[in-house]
């Protein structure tokens, strides 16, 4: 797959769910003001999506990358700076709250893929840095967000098959820290159409709940059978996996099928980037070939 298109690759599989959140959104009779946002954020995310990916070719791809993990680092930690007992998991814009985690997440595994394999000491970067925002998350705390890096971060693991005791290690803090993340009170309750789309759908008709049911399959689907040419989104597809199963217990937001502006931009982000990261990529993916073919 060539680099320039992957940008639009994961941009046309993710307009099943984005037309399903239409669905969920009339399911929900939202506000007129909350289908302006929802809108904008798609309209942002395809802007970032296919603009970004000029922005972010100026830089290296190492240089990229690097920013991409300080960034999630950063702007996770900026939420617990507040002063209120609820979950700490938004940054404040006005009277706008933005879900960071769904947000910075997929483009920090995008580009931990990348820079691990730099070498060790860039996997082991990856590897602490993951666990950084492991903590992070647990303190907001996140759960679903939590287990789904762990699940990111295991199959990058998976793949790359050296440093079996720094990866052990961090993949059991990063287990521990979830454990403790979901034996923690979350006071927010779920919200019908942010986090219980499928329920929703469904109880407005079963064609309704079949279609939104469908476009989730079809995203996922397609992020899984891209990972054949693509390996590395292997990591993409079992973090989105993750977060879509705990959306059905109600404990997150479904990406991209509910509302919210994080994980839509968040997504778009990811897409921005891949382009080029993709170049690097190229090489990573033929050396995970080429590791499956020989047995290691």
């Amino acid at each position: 797959m060539l680099a320039k298109h992957l940008n639009l690759k994961l941009m046309l599989l993710a307009i099943p769910p984005l037309l399903g959140s239409l669905l969920v959104l009339q399911a929900g009779a939202v506000s007129q003001s909350l289908w302006i946002l929802h809108l904008l954020a798609i309209g942002l995310a395809a802007v970032l999506a296919l603009a970004g990916r000029f922005v972010f070719a100026q830089l290296k791809p190492q240089t990229l990358a690097l920013t991409l993990i300080s960034l999630t680092l950063l702007g996770l930690a900026i939420p617990l700076l507040g002063h209120s007992l609820s979950p700490e998991r938004w940054l404040k814009i006005g009277s706008l709250n933005l879900y960071l985690a769904p947000l910075l997440l997929p483009a920090f595994l995008a580009a931990g893929a990348h820079y691990a394999q730099q070498g060790q000491k860039p996997l082991l970067t990856v590897l602490i840095s993951s666990l950084g925002t492991g903590l992070i998350l647990a303190l907001q705390p996140d759960a679903s967000q939590l287990l789904a890096l762990l699940a990111g971060v295991i199959v990058l693991c998976w793949e790359l098959k050296t440093a079996i005791a720094q990866k052990a290690g961090i993949l059991i803090s990063l287990l521990l820290l979830t454990v403790w993340a979901f034996l923690q009170p979350d006071p927010l309750q779920p919200v019908p159409y942010v986090e219980g789309v499928f329920a929703l759908a469904l109880s407005q008709s079963l064609l309704t709940g079949l279609l939104v049911s469908m476009s989730a399959c079809l995203w996922l689907a397609g992020l899984v059978w891209s990972a054949r040419q693509t390996p590395w989104l292997n990591m993409i597809a079992a973090y989105y996996l993750v977060l879509s199963g705990c959306s059905i217990a109600g404990l997150t937001p479904a990406p991209l099928l509910g509302y919210g502006a994080g994980p839509i931009i968040g997504f778009g982000l990811l897409a921005a980037c891949s382009g080029s990261l993709q170049t690097r990529h190229a090489a990573v993916d033929h050396k995970i070939r080429a590791g499956r073919k020989s047995g290691f």
